[in-house]
């Protein structure tokens, strides 16, 4: 599956996309656990994180504080940036593909009385105050990798979410 294999190569995992990426859930990419088909079914696991930033908007009645908006907009364009400086495009911005962690830990460990316990790794924690960028099914790499940046096309299909997408997508330019 392509978007579990990217979310692998920008949390740092090595594939054929094109080497290692920096890791860590400090740059606000859910770690995948598992990705496969079953009976015809395409599954995915992967860090459980909290609400969509469209969610929460609406939780707060559609007004958040300037700091509020800042704050995220900060991470928000540290998410993006980080998948530019990977070579990818996500195609598919939107409030719904931004999550914020859940504030727990995801991965547990058994003592002898069978009780879970925190994992003592803190890369498998996700802050309730990080923002996570999700969704990357639409992604694209826009440098080859030979470093040749893709061709000018016209005439495209929209691609991504019509409420969100640019001006340019609208009109069929890729």
């Amino acid at each position: 599956m392509f978007e579990a294999k990217l979310y692998n190569y920008l949390h740092g995992s090595s594939d054929a996309s094109g080497g290692s990426a920096s890791s860590s859930n400090e740059k606000g990419i859910p770690r995948v656990y598992f990705s496969g088909t079953d009976l015809g079914y395409n599954i995915m696991a992967m860090d459980l994180l909290g609400d969509s930033l469209e969610e929460l908007f609406n939780k707060v009645g559609r007004k958040m504080s300037l700091k509020t908006v800042l704050m995220l907009a900060d991470q928000m364009l540290s998410r993006i940036e980080f998948m530019h400086s990977r070579h990818f495009l996500h195609r598919d911005i939107k409030p719904d593909n931004f999550l914020m962690g859940s504030g727990k830990r995801n991965n547990t460990t058994k003592d002898a009385n069978n009780t879970s316990l925190p994992a003592s790794n803190s890369n498998n924690y996700t802050s309730s105050s990080k923002v996570y960028l999700i969704d990357l099914g639409l992604a694209k790499r826009f440098i080859d990798k030979a470093g040749k940046h893709i061709p000018y096309k016209e005439n495209k299909s929209l691609t991504g979410t019509a409420r969100y997408a640019s001006v340019n997508t609208h009109v069929g330019i890729e």
